[in-house]
């Protein structure tokens, strides 16, 4: 059996920090060992280790009364252990042997985690020992809570309000966590008129104390709004889960999606209680929320009932279904006889605020302390780095120096002396803390014998190591990418077998990229001077035919055509290039080459010449056939002449524009079918 050190808290008197740590040290190898125990060992410890269950009881107590203090690594096993006792179906623990070990298990783990709490309970439910205890315990405190207002005085105590408060907060959290058992259901069948009843006693006896003390207030509030999560609860459970849905216990307003069945036929039920309700409530004037309102309304108020309908209706019922819109819309008839929330609760609410600004600004400096460790220490973790600072009160002197000295958070050595030195010779073939065995035969005491001169002047391993070292030079250099920059140097004596086009083309390798904006460009300029609506940014200029029909010309797509415009109009060539293609009216898309230009010149003088020796030759010969042709009309050869000499003036302005990129090549071209008639350069 288990020994364990009864609990106490971390701050009480007489006992020091260190001891306490090593106590803390001790409870939770405690813990880990009894989980780590088979089932049958597990079931004995908690069934008769009664330093177990005072252990358990005082964790939980004191984690109730002051939730920062405990230590959250033991909150989690305590839970652990509850879960593995669910599973084992042990009814003979001393963890489940009262109600009060129920009532502390479901305030501390009931809003942290309620979905397991319930199935834990729904498990445990299931003997007939656990279940009575449950309905005993349940049914006191609902009895205790219907002569809550009798048992109350006017005007109220800060005491007995403070006890009536803890009488709600574990019935809040039981019933919470046990409503989903069947048995519990079929017991709290009444529990919602009990609450409406009660509530409506308390509305007057909590004005007047509040009225007579104005401290009580915060007090009034938080009893009010643990009535109404009690209500919440009962209607969570028998309505909103029945459609597929639970409430957020941290956002009152936001509903949580189930993957249980819809049954819608709980909708006739709960349309008549909760108009039931509203009329009940007898809400014929305005009313203040948690002061003089009704329990219907604060519910209303604080978790956004006709909100959530609505949203029940939408997903699961396409908003067809009239009964949840008819609830919806007398819930907000209930919100607009409203006239605001009550003062009561207004110090609670900014003390909350005031706590999660402070939450914020803890992490906010959290993370920037482990940001700064992270660049010292990119090898810790962020979780031990935030050890380090909150042992350290965030003190990042004292971080570094633990962290160099290689000390725990908790100022405990982490291991021996011979485990955390550290020099050049660790680990290596000598060390003999780490190596059992040496090979002597490498170990020399004195000098080393090197031999004879003779040996020595025999040893070529000096020079092939060397030797290796200059041919990995070798390699090192060539281990960048090969630059070929200087490569044409020496090709100065090479013959040259291309053209100038040839040679143009290798001298100048460039990637063409067809941009259309530009082999289109005559086409988009005359567009743009004629019909500039064609390149306007919106549906109307898209959807017109101009721009179908310029689209289905240059093949460009819409955000092309607009993006061409756009630059057009940020050119500062704009009226150039508009000057250059107004003048031309786009029909020739290309310019002839010499040799084209050149072949009617030629073809004309073969003609010539032929003429006479044709007349001579034979009528049947082969050439005869083209004696009948008629001459070109006199007019069609002034074209040709025409056409002829404007191609020789445009190829004469090209050339003569581009005569440096041409006479240079053609130099080098010349040059180098000299160098190849004189043949390679002498030896």
């Amino acid at each position: 059996m288990l020994d364990i050190i009864p609990y106490i808290p971390q701050n009480t008197p007489g006992v020091k920090q260190e001891l306490w740590k090593v106590a803390l040290q001790a409870w939770r190898q405690t813990l880990i060992k009894l989980l780590d125990m088979p089932d049958h060992d597990f079931i004995s410890e908690t069934s008769s280790n009664t330093s177990l269950a005072l252990l358990v009881e005082t964790l939980l107590s004191e984690h109730i009364d002051n939730p920062q203090a405990s230590d959250k690594q033991l909150i989690k096993s305590i839970f652990l252990v509850y879960v593995r006792l669910a599973s084992l179906d042990s009814t003979e623990s001393l963890l489940l042997d009262n109600g009060s070990k129920f009532c502390q298990l479901a305030v501390v783990y009931g809003e942290s985690n309620p979905l397991q709490i319930r199935r834990m309970m729904q498990q445990l439910s299931t003997h007939d020992t656990i279940e009575s205890v449950l309905l005993s315990t349940l049914t006191m405190l609902v009895d205790i809570f219907q002569d809550l207002p009798n048992a109350l005085s006017v005007p109220a105590s800060l005491d007995a309000l403070h006890r009536a408060y803890v009488l709600l907060r574990l019935l809040d959290a039981l019933f919470l966590s046990t409503a989903t058992c069947q048995s519990i259901q079929h017991a709290m069948d009444e529990l919602d008129q009990t609450l409406i009843d009660c509530y409506q006693h308390l509305i007057p006896l909590l004005k007047k104390t509040v009225e007579h003390e104005p401290a009580t207030a915060p007090l009034a509030y938080l009893i009010k709004q643990t009535i109404v999560s009690i209500f919440n609860s009962y209607v969570d459970i028998r309505f909103f889960m029945a459609l597929g849905y639970t409430s957020d216990l941290q956002a009152h307003d936001q509903l949580k999606k189930l993957d249980s069945p819809v049954d819608d036929t709980i909708l006739d039920i709960w349309s008549q209680k909760m108009l039931h309700y509203i009329e009940q409530s007898g809400l014929d004037s305005s009313r203040y929320a948690f002061v003089d309102g009704p329990l219907i309304m604060d519910w209303q108020v604080e978790y956004h009932v006709s909100e959530k309908l609505n949203h029940i209706n939408q997903q699961q019922f396409g908003g067809e279904e009239d009964r949840l819109a008819f609830l919806s819309l007398s819930m907000e008839q209930v919100r607009d006889t409203n006239e605001g929330t009550g003062s009561w609760g207004d110090s609670l609410i900014e003390q909350q605020e005031t706590q999660s600004e402070d939450d914020d600004d803890e992490w906010k400096l959290l993370a920037t302390k482990i940001s700064e460790l992270h660049d010292l220490f990119p090898h810790l973790d962020d979780r031990l780095l935030e050890t380090y600072l909150r042992a350290n009160n965030f003190d990042m002197e004292a971080v570094v120096t633990q962290v160099l000295e290689g000390t725990s958070p908790d100022d405990t050595p982490s291991g021996s002396v011979l485990a955390s030195r550290h020099n050049i010779y660790d680990n290596d073939e000598f060390d003999v803390f780490a190596r059992r065995t040496l090979d002597t035969s490498r170990v020399f005491a004195g000098k080393k014998d090197k031999g004879t001169a003779d040996s020595l002047l025999d040893d070529k391993e000096f020079i092939q190591s060397e030797k290796a070292n200059v041919l990995q030079r070798v390699v090192d250099m060539y281990d960048d990418d090969y630059d070929d920059t200087y490569d044409d140097i020496h090709d100065g004596g090479v013959p040259g077998d291309m053209d100038g086009d040839s040679a143009l083309d290798v001298v100048k390798k460039r990637q063409q990229v067809d941009d259309p904006g530009v082999f289109h460009e005559s086409i988009l300029v005359h567009a743009f001077v004629e019909t500039p609506s064609v390149f306007d940014r919106n549906r109307e200029g898209r959807k017109s035919k101009a721009r179908i029909e310029l689209k289905k010309k240059t093949g460009m797509s819409d955000e092309q055509i607009e993006g061409w415009a756009i630059m057009l109009k940020r050119n500062p060539r704009k009226q150039r290039i508009l000057d250059k293609y107004m003048l031309y009216n786009g029909q020739q898309t290309s310019l002839p080459n010499e040799s084209d230009n050149k072949k009617p010149v030629e073809q004309k003088k073969l003609t010539e010449q032929s003429k006479p020796t044709e007349q001579k030759k034979d009528s049947r010969s082969f050439g005869n056939k083209k004696d009948n042709t008629r001459s070109p009309a006199p007019e069609t050869k002034k074209e040709t002449n025409k056409d002829e000499n404007s191609n020789d003036a445009r190829d004469k302005a090209y050339k003569n524009k581009n005569k440096a990129r041409f006479g240079n090549h053609n130099r080098k071209a010349q040059r180098d079918r000299k160098m190849t008639k004189a043949g390679p350069p002498p030896a």
